[in-house]
């Protein structure tokens, strides 16, 4: 309350009218205070600073300015410009003034300002300077607004010339002033300005930031100013303060102009914008790209353990695909579904999520799920160069990129690659199953159960129905008398657990297909129109499969009687000479 101006404490008064005692009571100890020079001085720099003390006085109030107190801000700081001392006389002033306070005046002026006089006015030469320097900015006259800036400048400091913060157009000229003739504000600085005595100090900094922003969207320069106000404490912000000038801006690149700012604040500026995005991220209720987007525009900007669990409560929010929609007639695992898929997510996210996997929790199985999707969707018709295919080069990138990761497959993984048209989203796939294992694809249960099931028994892969792993058409299908007797040396652990699943669904496949082929039968001897003999066609995953098993249980026989250096050669019954070594169970990339 005391270092309030006396015109605000008489609206206050006016307001709570005269019967309010403990206001009253206020006003009285104020009064007592203002009797005391040194803590009046105090009270009044505090309230104007050492460059407008003398100007604010002279014209709010000039009553209380006596000698003493007049000493007393002199002794303290407080600067008489030469402006003001010749505007003293020109404007009428020096009736509202005692003789002895403008006598001390006029001593320090002449003291400050050797050679002054009454009929100069500064506020003229300086107008027409900067005046002249618009002129020349406009003709990009270099030579002239290198001269007008050294003029404007050596005026500045010589004078003490500021507009005063009353003035209508004072942030405009002082945003000029500070931007355009960089010297200014070191002279000012010695000179005692304080911004902080602005009615709106949140709106000074924001046309300060937006008036140069508008010519050069998000330039440095309206930034370096801003900083040189905070080093030399011409400028002080609060986190309220702060607060409303990041809210008024409402620009995530305007916040990223402003970073160099941050660190020079006295507070954790990076904490409020946190609790503010938090806030944005609450009203949108964390769905949306844009929401997706923001939140990883803050985290690589602003990096916080913290904030990295954003990314991965949007995408749970927003991307996540359950194995039922809400959406009647929609199945999220048939075939329409698959190919009418268009993943929102695009590659620049993929990477990002990929790079920080540990910590977005449960980001890159969501994005893992929108890549299969994409894979299983797209197709590449023949001769058409796989560059035309963006999606799918994209998709079949990050698809390896992430299983490198290691995560895991499902079975909604494989009940949407089934639905594939393309070979090499298949082929890619399958080695990817066969790389990893792929054990999650099966479902619950573990291997063994769905392994016995499907006709595939002991350790060695050798069925104990004897049934053929691959279709009847394959040549890898043998019969009791064609079986070949290997000896036990030759034989490593089996095959393995890849191996294992891609038999499982290889199995599964040939049953879905056999019981499909025999509803077509039945189909085809009730209606006519359909050729008897035409055969129920495959799926692309179906034959991929068969033919990628084919080719593995080749190159696995085939490793498994792997010749091995410096042992005897073994007689077989079918007459091959070879050396044989016991190996290892061997994973064919």
């Amino acid at each position: 309350m005391q270092n309030l101006p006396f015109e605000l404490l008489n609206e206050i008064f006016a307001y709570v009218g005269p019967s309010a005692s403990a206001f009253m009571r206020v006003c009285r100890d104020f009064y007592k205070v203002s009797k005391d020079n040194a803590t009046l001085s105090n009270n009044l720099l505090v309230r104007y600073g050492r460059l407008f003390a003398f100007e604010a006085i002279i014209t709010a109030h000039p009553k209380i300015l006596t000698p003493a107190l007049t000493h007393k801000l002199l002794d303290k700081g407080a600067v008489v410009p030469r402006p003001l001392i010749q505007r003293l006389a020109r404007d009428g002033l020096l009736a509202k003034l005692s003789g002895f306070v403008v006598t001390i005046l006029y001593v320090r002026a002449q003291e400050t300002y050797v050679d002054w006089s009454h009929s100069d006015n500064d506020e003229i030469r300086i107008q027409q300077q900067l005046f002249l320097y618009y002129t020349a900015k406009s003709h990009k006259d270099m030579i002239l607004m290198k001269k007008v800036v050294t003029e404007v400048e050596t005026l500045v400091e010589r004078s003490l010339y500021c507009p005063l913060y009353t003035c209508p157009a004072f942030t405009t000229e002082i945003q000029l002033l500070l931007s355009s003739f960089p010297k200014t504000l070191d002279t000012y600085a010695k000179a005692g300005l304080d911004l902080n005595i602005l009615p709106n100090v949140v709106d000074f900094v924001v046309v300060l930031l937006e008036s140069s922003w508008r010519d050069e969207p998000h330039s440095h320069a309206p930034v370096e100013t801003l900083m040189r106000l905070l080093r030399t404490n011409i400028l002080v912000l609060s986190r309220r303060q702060f607060k409303m000038i990041m809210r008024s801006l409402n620009s995530c690149l305007a916040i990223d102009a402003l970073r160099p700012v941050l660190p020079l604040l006295p507070f954790d500026a990076v904490d409020i914008l946190r609790k503010m995005f938090h806030a944005e991220f609450e009203v949108t209720q964390w769905a949306g790209m844009q929401t997706l987007h923001t939140a990883i525009w803050f985290q690589d900007r602003f990096p916080r353990a913290d904030t990295l669990a954003w990314v991965g409560q949007i995408m749970r929010k927003s991307f996540s695909i359950p194995d039922s929609t809400p959406s009647p007639g929609v199945d999220v695992f048939s075939a329409p579904f698959v190919y009418s898929f268009r993943s929102p997510i695009g590659p620049e996210v993929l990477e990002w999520i990929a790079c920080f996997e540990r910590n977005t929790v449960g980001a890159a199985p969501i994005c893992f799920d929108h890549i299969v999707l994409t894979m299983a969707g797209t197709d590449r018709p023949p001769g058409v160069a796989a560059a035309a295919q963006p999606p799918l080069v994209q998709s079949t990138k990050m698809f390896s990129k992430y299983i490198q990761l290691g995560l895991p497959f499902t079975p909604r993984h494989l009940a949407w690659i089934r639905h594939a048209v393309s070979v090499e989203v298949v082929l890619t796939f399958l080695r990817a199953v066969e790389a990893t294992g792929g054990l999650g694809i099966l479902g619950d249960g573990g291997l063994d159960q769905h392994y016995n099931e499907s006709g595939e028994a002991d350790a060695t892969g050798h069925s104990s129905t004897d049934a053929p792993v691959s279709s009847p058409a394959s040549p890898l299908s043998t019969t009791p008398s064609q079986k070949r007797k290997v000896p036990h040396h030759c034989v490593d652990d089996g095959p393995s657990i890849a191996h294992q699943v891609l038999r499982v669904l290889l199995r599964r496949t040939e049953n879905e297909h056999a019981a499909h082929a025999h509803m077509y039968g039945q189909h085809v001897a009730q209606c006519k129109s359909i050729h008897p003999k035409q055969p129920f066609p495959k799926t692309v995953f179906h034959a991929t499969l068969e033919k990628y098993m084919q080719e593995l249980e080749v190159v696995t026989t085939f490793k498994r009687l792997k010749v091995a250096e410096k042992v005897e050669p073994v007689k077989l019954k079918v007459g091959i000479e070879i050396k044989v070594q016991p190996v290892a169970a061997v994973t064919v990339a």
